[in-house]
């Protein structure tokens, strides 16, 4: 459980009892052994140094497969869309194992080239947001103040019971509706349905970035619902395109 929980920073019992970092077991007593076992069952010394070696370079330089993720990811973190960081990730770790490179000898997924970047936005599907909280009408808007601030969201969707598309609240409308009401604590609760923007403007997955972009200038609107008939399916906001805007300002002006 500790190996599978802590990879190379866990903490073992080997067989005498003694405890040992997971790098100092298999450096010091569990490679050792392999060599010895493997050499006494006649197997090749090139092909131990060349299989063991791998391992053992992996300890030395603490670089798993899930170390290589995690950081890589890490090192992506806000330069996009959570959705195009995975794409980067999956090509990267496809082209290293067609390499067949070593996974300690990988360098970290980037972001990819202009030209293959941009092209995951050319529609409203490639890059929504599916991770969504959202609420119902008769919620109240105390909560849904509390879901803003735990999410750091600015606009959450309202659906019905069959998860239809009913309304959309904004930060704009809490932010209304407790300055009139004020912050007495014996005031009624009261529900989302009387703050919210009944049957808000919607796109689909299929929609053009550009015709989006369009639709939200239009309406002066920060967000977009994302549906598939009357069903919600994801939300795109005016803060998701401040990764590609922000790229192509950086591209334009170097050039």
């Amino acid at each position: 459980m500790p190996a599978a929980r802590y990879g190379l920073k866990a903490e073992l019992t080997w067989l005498n009892g003694s405890s040992y970092p997971a790098t100092g077991l298999i450096l010091g007593q569990l490679l050792p052994l392999a060599k010895g076992g493997l050499s006494a069952a006649g197997i090749d010394a090139a092909d131990i140094e060349r299989y063991l070696d791998v391992i053992e370079q992996r300890v030395r330089s603490g670089r798993t497969g899930s170390r290589w993720s995690l950081s890589s990811l890490a090192e992506m973190h806000g330069a996009t869309t959570p959705e195009i960081r995975l794409a980067a990730l999956t090509k990267a770790m496809a082209e290293n194992s067609r390499r067949g490179a070593p996974v300690h000898t990988w360098s970290l997924a980037e972001i990819p080239a202009s030209e293959e970047w941009l092209g995951n936005y050319k529609t409203i599907g490639q890059f929504m947001s599916t991770d969504l909280f959202t609420v119902r009408a008769h919620d109240t808007i105390d909560l849904v103040a509390r879901v803003m601030d735990w999410r750091h969201v600015r606009h959450v969707p309202v659906e019905d019971d069959e998860g239809r598309l009913v309304g959309l609240i904004s930060y704009r409308d809490v932010l209304h509706f407790f300055a009139e009401r004020g912050s007495s604590a014996e005031a009624e609760p009261v529900p989302v349905r009387a703050i919210m923007k009944a049957n808000p403007v919607s796109v689909t997955r299929d929609t053009p970035t550009l015709e989006a972009i369009a639709i939200m200038r239009r309406n002066n609107i920060g967000c977009l619902p994302v549906v598939e008939g009357d069903r919600l399916v994801g939300i795109v906001t005016a803060q998701d395109f401040l990764a590609p805007s922000g790229k192509l300002f950086e591209q334009y002006l170097k050039a």
